[in-house]
């Protein structure tokens, strides 16, 4: 009887912990793929706004993995912006400068297009 009861006792504790080890590997495992999947949609949801014209930058929480992605991804946002700042400067006063009217139409045309893209 002894023997059984701490058999028993023993077999209790070990399913016991079994199972607060295995909640605890779903709650890690559920707070990690939020630090990897959360950057992740958020970069492909800047991405996608960045297809429809903004220049947007992205922000990562704290915590979050991909955080040089981040900068990375900033750094070109960065970097395009300021070439379509350059090049709408040039194209205006290539405008300024034209005087033939097809030319000016296709300049005019190429500052609409990079009026497309906003900060």
């Amino acid at each position: 009887p002894f023997l059984q009861k701490s058999r028993h006792d023993m077999l209790f504790w070990l399913a016991l912990m079994q199972i607060c080890f295995m909640l605890m590997t779903f709650l890690m495992s559920l707070f990690m793929s939020h630090r990897i999947a959360g950057p992740l949609f958020k970069l492909s949801k800047t991405m996608n706004g960045l297809r429809n014209g903004s220049l947007s930058k992205v922000g990562f929480r704290k915590n979050d993995h991909f955080q040089d992605l981040a900068a990375d991804y900033n750094f070109m946002v960065e970097s395009v912006a300021d070439q379509i700042s350059a090049s709408k400067a040039h194209l205006d006063r290539a405008l300024a400068a034209t005087k033939e009217e097809a030319a000016r139409k296709e300049i005019e045309g190429a500052i609409k297009t990079l009026a497309f893209f906003q900060p």
